[in-house]
């Protein structure tokens, strides 16, 4: 009963957290976020299968038709593409986006064979562990440990370990100011999403109970893809403000938007030190663009873009471009508002 309450939460949660990160996507135009919705839509149909073994106990008092191994692929065949493939074309295309097609295209073949595995002979890649008390107990599943399934879903879960959650982790130390925070938010999803699918495993070779599997599947998944939105979410300059945007996630890489308030002296050694763009924080080992006057480091992406604007560099203000005008970053004033109290007097009339 508990286990079956469980998927259904997380089921559910995911189902609508992922709508409205994929519309949420569409409205601010920020393609990750979407990404990160359909992930949360493949993690809750994860448990699809558990999920009508469970109703059809309750309706029926039998467990579901076990024809074809359903039960099974039900739940399983969401995994590889709505998760995997999506999570490393995230991870590339804000970590190393020069192999992003690449990671991809493993990514995408490795899924494959996945799925032909378990559609061609599901019997062989997964566990069934049927009830001892039929139309009182759940079927479980999971991946038999050395089958073909079982070692490229290892394959995966140590990409996002290693890639992922580490990968988010170090760019965050390399970073600073909301980038910084960005990139820590989403280390924490990752890690959050590779423990959601261990203790959903652990389950299912009986190897946790029920109340501890409840307790951190529902947490790790709450938690998980709710940091994976603070992480891919476009920030407003201030709370209030909601059209500005200081942090945009456009062409695979967090970016901002215009020139900060402030830019700390410990930016810009971190930017020489590391040679990471000041703007995207991002590496620029092959092709940068180095300040004549102060020496700061820059990626093309962003000069192209901050040419278009300030043409103006953030340290020193040297042009970028000496054939166009330098529009200097000016701090925004605030406007005091007039109120008026009392409404004007009508004259009165008088009578002649």
């Amino acid at each position: 009963m508990l286990y079956g309450i469980t998927e259904t939460f997380i089921l559910i949660y995911c189902f609508i957290f992922g709508i409205l990160l994929i519309y949420k996507s569409r409205v601010t135009n920020a393609k990750l976020l979407g990404y990160i919705g359909f992930v949360g839509i493949g993690t809750g149909l994860i448990g699809l299968g558990a999920c009508i073994d469970f109703f059809t106990i309750l309706l029926t008092g039998k467990n579901m038709d076990n024809t074809y191994s359903l039960r099974g692929l039900l739940g399983f065949i969401w995994a590889p593409i709505l998760v995997g493939i999506l999570l490393v074309y995230i991870m590339a295309e804000l970590l190393m986006p020069k192999l992003k097609w690449p990671l991809v295209t493993l990514s995408t073949i490795g899924a494959v064979i996945v799925e032909l595995f378990l559609f061609l002979d599901p019997m062989s890649s997964l566990i069934y562990n049927y009830p001892s008390s039929p139309g009182e107990d759940l079927i479980y599943v999971s991946y038999k440990i050395g089958s073909p399934a079982f070692f490229f879903m290892i394959i995966y879960f140590l990409f996002l370990v290693i890639f992922c959650a580490f990968g988010f982790l170090y760019k965050s130390i390399l970073s600073t100011g909301v980038i910084k925070k960005k990139f820590q938010f989403l280390s924490f999803g990752a890690f959050l999403a590779v423990g959601a699918g261990i203790v959903n495993n652990l389950y299912n070779l009986e190897i946790i109970n029920s109340i501890t599997f409840s307790i951190f599947s529902i947490s790790c998944n709450f938690l998980g893809y709710y940091f994976f939105y603070l992480g891919l979410k476009e920030e407003p300059e201030e709370p209030n403000l909601r059209p500005k945007k200081e942090v945009k996630v456009a062409e695979s890489i967090f970016r901002l938007s215009k020139k900060p308030a402030q830019i700390t002296e410990e930016e810009v050694s971190i930017s020489k030190e590391k040679q990471i763009c000041l703007v995207c924080k991002g590496n620029v080992v092959k092709i940068i663009y180095l300040c004549p006057e102060c020496r700061t480091f820059y990626c093309i992406k962003c000069v192209d873009a901050l040419t278009n604007q300030e043409n103006a560099c953030w340290v020193c203000s040297a042009p970028f471009d000496e054939s166009k005008p330098v529009k200097p970053f000016k701090k925004e004033e605030k406007k005091e508002e007039i109120k008026i109290s009392e409404k004007p007097k009508k004259k009165s009339k008088i009578k002649k």
